[in-house]
């Protein structure tokens, strides 16, 4: 796993690639500055085929491996798109349960809308 990999003078890039909101750069931020290490985007499967997903974050906190959403509660989809999320974290949770991960962690936009708060909730949630 890496650690320390957001490019210092390029915004929005977290291990080389194009983070998908500010949330998850002040995740990734947190993360550094917690000496955690993870992937950013690890994924379960070929993304591109229909049953592959998408961890936005897989952290390793020197005993636990543990997939980390962010963006959940507080941003809800509706219709198929929740239904298509429901799934998405089922099946997150089912792989790391047979690879030994710790259940998934969820960063509501709230938790991770300033570095501040993300830092706040790696202490709690993480450490």
């Amino acid at each position: 796993m890496a650690v320390g990999m957001i490019q210092p003078h390029t915004t929005g890039l977290i291990q080389g690639h194009q983070a998908d909101s500010q949330n998850e750069v002040n995740v990734a931020r947190a993360l550094d500055l917690a000496g955690l290490q993870y992937w950013y985007h690890y994924n379960i499967g070929d993304i591109s085929v229909r049953g592959g997903v998408e961890v936005d974050f897989l952290v390793y906190n020197g005993t636990l491996t543990i997939p980390v959403q962010v963006g959940t509660g507080g941003y809800f989809h509706s219709g198929r798109q929740a239904a298509e999320d429901l799934v998405k974290n089922l099946k997150i949770e089912e792989y790391g349960r047979s690879h030994g991960w710790d259940e998934m962690k969820e960063f509501t936009l709230e938790d991770s809308n300033t570095l501040e708060a993300a830092r706040a909730w790696v202490k709690k949630e993480i450490l």
